[in-house]
């Protein structure tokens, strides 16, 4: 396959052809991938299984918008109850003689 790569032919043009990474071709035509490593194949199953389980929260825009509003409403309830504790722990700090 090397030897056939851009090399000129009886009429005088030349075969341009591209190398494609990762594949190897025999003689025969037949085609096998080459191996990945290790790391790029964790990697990518990292990907996928990230990927899937995104998936299964929310599939739907809204369904994430209803959730980023549910997390806010939640947000604002808990910094209400923190502003009225902090207001509270002040007035008990305040000194009152007998």
């Amino acid at each position: 396959a090397k030897k056939n790569f851009n090399r000129m032919d009886a009429d005088g043009f030349v075969l341009v052809s591209r190398k494609r990474k990762g594949r190897n071709t025999s003689t025969d035509g037949e085609v096998s991938m080459g191996a990945a490593s290790a790391a790029a194949q964790t990697a990518l199953a990292a990907k996928r299984a990230k990927k899937k389980e995104g998936v299964a929260i929310d599939f739907y825009q809204f369904q994430q918008h209803e959730r980023k509003r549910e997390q806010l409403t939640k947000l604002r309830e808990q910094f209400e109850a923190d502003k009225a504790r902090i207001a509270k722990m002040r007035m008990d700090r305040k000194f009152r003689p007998v």
